[in-house]
């Protein structure tokens, strides 16, 4: 059975060629949808394929937009994730409704763990961000920078980092709880 609004090859190729959706709660970027009805797409966590058929399984796919935020690179800055404010055709995620890549490909698993909301704790960000000078994502909204000494959340600095601690800008206070919910009393 294939999936209700998806009625013909050319619509669903039209909805989901180049995008991100979840097959079994796992990203998977889809090249296309071919001539069959069969997908060619991969799970962006490990490359392998997704099976061809997946479309006859349409409860296995969730095509709600996916959460974005800070993605942290491998040997690169964390670099925070948007879409952009424009309807689209697309179901899925797509590389034309989404700034911050920093040229990296979207096909790959620089966004996996952005989707998938899996982030470092404070002290393995800090001290990343200490050793290597890399901005570092410990939430999907908040990030340290400047080799550790700053913290931004979306993009804009709130605060600053003492003694291992986070200390909100007075004008920020109201992100205090969300923060100390975040990383724990100790951090604050």
């Amino acid at each position: 059975m294939k999936h209700p609004f998806l009625d013909t090859v050319r619509d669903a190729s039209m909805r989901l060629d180049r995008t991100i959706v979840r097959y079994n709660d796992q990203p998977i970027y889809i090249h296309r949808v071919n001539e069959h009805f069969r997908l060619e797409a991969h799970y962006l966590k490990t490359g392998d394929r997704v099976p061809e058929d997946a479309l006859q399984e349409p409860a296995a796919f969730d095509f709600s937009p996916v959460l974005l935020g800070y993605a942290n690179g491998v040997r690169c800055d964390a670099t925070y994730v948007t879409r952009i404010p424009r309807r689209r055709w697309k179901q899925g995620l797509n590389a034309e409704a989404i700034k911050g890549m920093g040229g990296r490909d979207m096909a790959g698993p620089y966004l996996y763990k952005t989707i998938v909301n899996d982030y470092p704790t404070f002290a393995k960000a800090l001290r990343r961000s200490i050793d290597y000078g890399y901005a570092t994502a410990f939430h999907r909204h908040y990030a340290v920078f400047n080799s550790g000494t700053l913290v931004s959340y979306k993009r804009t600095v709130v605060g600053e980092v003492l003694d291992g601690k986070i200390v909100v800008m007075p004008a920020y206070t109201y992100l205090l709880d969300e923060i100390k919910e975040i990383v724990g009393e100790k951090y604050c």
